[in-house]
């Protein structure tokens, strides 16, 4: 028969009733008319209010974004779309306008930090069907794919209508401009352009000089940086590290305002950051060092200066002492000699400069240190030649190796084939070992993911790839002898086998093939002590697969592309010490996977379970819901299926009601259902439910 339920109190007469109907509005997420209206804007307008938890420092977040631009990365505004891609279409059209103008915000571009999506113009269609909760989900990506962009952000208010979307973002305290206003906030634009214009000007100095012969550019740097700022006294003095950092930083030195100075910091990096931007003809290096000063006046205190090495000799340069000495005197304390050691101190004309002990443990103390400067300045007309470092040629193996307090010692090592080799120590000493390519550029660091304080490093080079490896103790003032040892690649043993079942569990049996390839399922995978296996995987689809371990061991998982370049690497997040890496591929996207026990004299069997994507819950699509009034209506229902009304509830003031409904027996394509009750209404909505029963 025909049922109806859920239906409460209402009062109305037939003709009022359809004319408040046509006049009322499911009221959602702040939508206030059914027509689209211009956005309201002041008391009128609704908002709703998003503020993420923990938020990372704003401070922290702008200094990576100025590194960026001060670095060369300036042209680029995104650093990832991972999050991106894990939206919904509309929600990545959405995501797209508001990122432009989180960009423009952070680079000083923009001052409002009010953004609007329109519909129309973002290709949107309408967002009538779009939720606040899917809005946030944006701004969460945002947040994900672009942090650095994103330093200002502490939240945001939003209002959708169906033809756009506001969104007001919640400036951090340090970037609003004065007359801040909550309800249409602004950004202080001066701190971005500031880093910008940092950025441009700073090279702008270096290709005037880039045709400078070595020596000269670096003097025309420390005379530029001193035509441009003065020591900011009041900044130290007072000590506004935390109100006026800019002061410690090389920004306020290349900015283009003379009304901003700066204090040693900032003369040492902004020294450093050209010698970093620059192209010279010999060996120059440029390095900061931080200490005590004892100076000509009698004045002390913390201080910051750089030391410039020419062919693997170093010599002293204080910016700051410069500025100060002025012209003539500035010889004294640039490209100078010192009496002394790195391990005590060193006399610089009338000052006495001590390197603290964080500096001494960087660099060392040793002969062939950073910090141990020439007894004598630099001649640019008779630059010293450099007494070479020895090099001694290693293969694999393992070597005793003596090093005395504040030295290094520096090996070369050519590959013999291509594959996953291990760089480590053993013994009682805290090591550390640097790994540089031809070139000297840093391939990989380590000092203590050995066994105790012992360095170990991992790194695949090709055949006859050729690796300097530097060592030294991490105190500078240890000396003593340890165990090197370099490990080639281990044939891996283990050959998956899969059988015919979807999850396959096949045995590793020893196979000379390097790598092996697997698909989704489990594995059972067997390693011998100080080996490793390499896997191909292929993605059956695009999603975030899962890749695994089950077992009692401590095993470590490295995720590379094709290329061998690392996506992702992982030890202990699966149950116990298993590892455990969830990654994101396309359809037909090749990984390898290179697996092994954490501790090198492991040896056993565990499980590799590789994941494939859940598959995603279907969206269900809504339920037509009508508007009635008091009155008669024809209601057509097949067989098994129900229809929802919508109706204004109407309240009885003194009187009872009594709702009839003519009953049918059996389902009919055209059933007739009406009641009726006394005047009285209010504006909520109720939910009915018409349905066939038996």
């Amino acid at each position: 028969m025909l049922k109806i339920s859920g239906w409460k109190k209402w009062t109305a007469v037939l003709a009022l009733c359809m004319l408040m109907i046509s006049l009322i509005c499911i009221q959602a997420y702040g939508e206030e008319s059914c027509e689209d209206e211009a956005e309201p804007t002041g008391e009128e307008a609704e908002y709703y209010e998003y503020i993420p938890e923990d938020l990372p420092d704003s401070e922290e977040l702008f200094d990576g974004f100025a590194m960026r631009l001060l670095y060369g990365r300036s042209d680029q505004a995104t650093y990832g779309v991972l999050a991106r891609e894990r939206l919904s279409e509309k929600s990545k059209k959405i995501y797209d306008v508001i990122k432009e103008g989180v960009i423009d915000l952070a680079r000083g571009e923009r001052s409002s930090a009010v953004l609007i999506v329109n519909a129309a113009e973002s290709g949107c269609g309408t967002f009538s069907d779009y939720s606040y909760e899917e809005l946030w989900l944006v701004l969460d990506a945002l947040q994900h794919d672009c942090p650095y962009e994103m330093y200002m952000y502490r939240g945001c208010r939003a209002r959708i209508s169906s033809q756009r979307i506001s969104v007001s973002i919640m400036i951090a305290a340090i970037y609003r401009p004065s007359n801040y206003d909550d309800d249409s906030p602004t950004i202080d634009t001066s701190k971005a352009r500031a880093t910008v214009n940092a950025a441009n000007n700073a090279q702008a100095i270096v290709n005037m000089y880039a045709s400078y012969s070595d020596y000269n550019k670096l003097a025309a740097y420390k005379d530029k940086i001193c035509s441009l700022v003065e020591y900011d006294h009041y900044a130290a003095d007072n000590d506004l590290y935390d109100t006026d950092i800019r002061a410690w930083t090389l920004i306020n030195a290349f900015d283009g305002d003379p009304s901003t100075n700066i204090v040693c910091k900032g003369y040492a990096v902004a020294f450093q950051y050209l010698c970093d931007l620059s192209d010279f003809t010999g060996n120059v290096e440029c390095y900061s060092a931080l200490g005590d000063v004892y100076f000509y006046d009698g004045s002390d205190g913390y201080h910051q200066w750089n030391i410039v090495r020419i062919n693997g000799i170093s010599y002293f340069a204080d910016i700051t002492a410069c500025d100060s000495y002025g012209s003539g005197r500035d010889r004294e304390v640039f490209m100078s000699g010192g009496s002394g050691s790195a391990g005590t101190n060193y006399r610089i004309s009338t000052s006495t400069y001590i390197y603290d002990d964080g500096t001494k443990s960087m660099w060392g103390t040793g002969p062939d240190s950073v910090l141990t400067l020439s007894a004598t300045a630099y001649n640019p007309s008779s630059p010293p030649t450099p007494t070479p470092t020895p090099i001694y040629e290693i293969s694999v193996g393992s070597y005793n190796v003596s090093i005395s307090a504040g030295s290094s010692i520096k090996l070369s090592f050519s590959a013999p084939a291509s594959g996953e080799y291990r760089f480590y120590s053993t013994g009682d000493y805290d090591t550390r070992c640097y790994l540089y390519d031809e070139n000297m550029e840093q391939l990989a660091y380590n000092d203590d993911s050995g066994e105790g304080n012992n360095f170990n490093i991992y790194h695949r080079l090709t055949a006859g790839q050729k690796v300097y490896i530097v060592l030294n103790f991490f105190n500078s003032d240890t000396s003593g002898s340890f165990t090197l040892t370099v490990e080639a690649p281990a044939a891996p043993t283990p050959t998956p086998t899969p059988t015919p079942t979807p999850t396959p569990t096949p045995t590793p049996t020893p196979t000379p093939a390097p790598i092996y390839d697997i698909t989704v399922g489990s594995y059972d995978v067997s390693i011998s002590a100080g080996s490793s296996i390499k896997l191909l995987f292929s993605a059956p689809a695009s999603g975030e697969y899962r890749f695994y371990s089950t077992g009692d061991y401590d095993t470590r998982c490295y995720l590379y592309d094709e290329n061998m370049e690392q996506l992702a690497y992982n030890d202990d997040d699966g149950d116990g010490y298993n590892f455990s890496i969830s990654y994101s591929l396309s359809a037909g996207q090749k990984v390898y996977l290179i697996l092994s026990f954490y501790n090198s004299n492991t040896s056993g069997t565990f499980g590799l379970i590789a994941e494939a994507p859940t598959t995603p819950t279907p969206t269900p699509t809504p339920e037509p819901i009508y508007d009635i009034a008091v009155g008669s209506y024809d209601v057509s229902i097949s067989a098994g299926s129900s229809i929802k009304l919508s109706f204004s509830r109407l309240q009885a003031v003194n009187t009872a009601f009594i709702p009839r409904v003519i009953m049918i027996p059996a389902v009919t394509s055209m059933t007739r259902i009406w009641s009726s009750w006394p005047i009285m209404m209010t504006a909520e909505k109720e939910i009915i439910s018409i349905s066939i029963t038996d």
